[in-house]
């Protein structure tokens, strides 16, 4: 089909649409390099060529996903394609250009990204098929990019203001198994309405729709009517004039052809949604992190965590995770999470958590001997002065509120209490002498044991450092025992 003489020379994909398509067209299997008029589009902007693919592409029914639902993935980070005798979207092959070439990303951020994502998800909406911007890797799958300028393919480029080529894709009687479909954004600026077109009409050509000269639908040239769909009615192809379509008949219905190549829409499944972190009834510290599991039928649009029923975060992307804020008080506390999907269900998921705000890191549980100025007590637990220093198991804050100026706190959150110095097995019934870097404790037999703090020489040291440790600090705790009881 020719282009109009105001449009840029031949290209090298141009030559190889106009050389192959003329001798050939009555072919069953033919390449669109489809044209769309955007909004601003004038009468003179180019239109589309044509040129064979190999008829063992084309199929009655496109790739299937999981359950046998029709993938389409809007590929929106670009990538290296090569050429391929068939379109395989799962190997970045495709027919319709003879070299190899890169497409960069999106260009126009993520809210541009998510209208043109939102709008091709409601273009497909009666159909059972889903429309995604996450990469199904080698599963089967149909595939529009949309990224750059039509030179990235060989193409003339517009003006980046809706006059140029939007989008090029293989076109069959049927179906092109695995098709590969390019739609130009730079074509367009700015403008997911546009984009959404541009990606709309070629992957409809993937699926064997021709141009339809009516200006609703989304196969069309036309403009000037609002938002494109694929209209239930019966139109002729053609693009400024209308003319049969390829495969031999005089009208086509896009609507029913889909209809009848992918089938109706399933009934929307709502979404699931779950907090896989924290665990309900955990003990947690005042800043802790939410990790969340969500999945749809068709998309989670976005996901709420509500605290104690105030909402503090939301993300539209997985991985689905959050951090609390750091004010929040001791006690019991109610999470909840909120996914909603792309339809407007809701699915919750609700938990409860105790918060233990902490005045030390939990690294430093332990035991905490006292320093060289306490008024009394050596590690033997006989202390000069009993009535005011804490005996084994009395609670304290520090080693110099024990008589044994040994202070232990075993595990996250656990309580402090007066422990001593030992020797095999001459610790209090239900405690086990337990051997540390800075000497042997009485700690719990049924708790963990934890690390011990030398509060005067500001040393921690945990069980199982090594010798070399363990003798440093040993020498430390007895110089200190030394000095404590010359004084006495």
């Amino acid at each position: 089909m020719p282009r109009p003489a105001s449009s840029p020379g031949k290209s090298r994909l141009e030559s190889r649409i106009r050389s192959r398509g003329a001798g050939r067209a009555r072919s069953l299997a033919v390449l669109a390099a489809c044209v769309l008029a955007a909004p601003s589009a004038s009468a003179d902007a180019p239109h589309g060529g044509y040129v064979l693919v190999q008829a063992a592409q084309v199929g009655p029914r496109p790739a299937f996903g999981e359950a046998g639902r029709t993938v389409l993935f809007l590929n929106r980070d670009g990538g290296h394609y090569a050429h391929g005798w068939q379109d395989d979207s799962s190997q970045n092959l495709t027919s319709i250009v003879g070299f190899e070439f890169d497409v960069p990303a999106y260009p126009f951020g993520d809210d541009s990204w998510n209208q043109v994502l939102s709008c091709m998800r409601d273009l497909y909406a009666d159909f059972d098929i889903e429309v995604t911007d996450v990469d199904p890797g080698e599963a089967p799958h149909m595939e529009v990019v949309i990224g750059g300028w039509p030179h990235v393919l060989g193409l003339p480029d517009g003006d980046g203001n809706g006059n140029g080529y939007g989008g090029i894709a293989p076109l069959g009687c049927g179906v092109v198994q695995n098709a590969v479909s390019f739609a130009f954004p730079e074509t367009y600026g700015d403008n997911p309405a546009g984009i959404c077109e541009a990606a709309g009409q070629e992957s409809a050509h993937a699926f064997g729709l021709d141009h339809g000269f009516l200006c609703e639908d989304i196969m069309t040239y036309l403009v000037g009517c609002g938002q494109k769909r694929f209209v239930d009615q019966d139109v002729p192809c053609g693009e400024l004039d209308p003319r049969a379509c390829y495969c031999g008949a005089e009208t086509q219905n896009s609507h029913q052809y889909l209809m009848d190549v992918l089938g109706p829409a399933r009934a929307d499944a709502p979404p699931s949604v779950e907090i896989t972190q924290p665990e309900d009834g955990a003990v947690v510290d005042s800043t802790f992190g939410v990790e969340v599991e969500a999945t749809d039928d068709s998309s989670i649009a976005e996901v709420e965590l509500y605290v104690d029923g105030e909402l503090v975060a939301e993300d539209d992307a997985p991985p689905w995770s959050f951090e609390i804020p750091p004010e929040l008080a001791d006690g019991s506390h109610g999470l909840e999470v909120w996914a909603h999907d792309d339809s407007g269900q809701v699915a919750v998921d609700r938990i409860r958590v105790e918060v233990e705000v902490t005045d030390e890191p939990t690294d430093e549980d332990g035991v905490d001997p006292g320093g060289d100025d306490d008024d009394g007590g050596d590690s033997t637990g006989d202390p000069s002065d009993e009535d005011a220093l804490g005996a084994f198991g009395d609670a304290c804050e520090e080693g110099d509120d024990c008589a044994s100026n040994a202070c232990a706190r075993t595990g996250a959150g656990g309580g402090r209490f007066c422990t001593q110095e030992c020797e095999d097995d001459d610790c209090p019934a239900g405690n086990v002498c337990t051997e540390l870097d800075v000497g042997r404790y009485c700690l719990p037999e049924d708790g963990p044991s934890g690390a011990v703090g030398l509060s005067a020489g500001g040393c921690r040291a945990v069980p199982g450092a090594g010798d070399a440790g363990r003798a440093v600090l040993f020498a430390l705790v007895a110089a200190l025992a030394t000095a404590f009881r010359r004084r006495a």
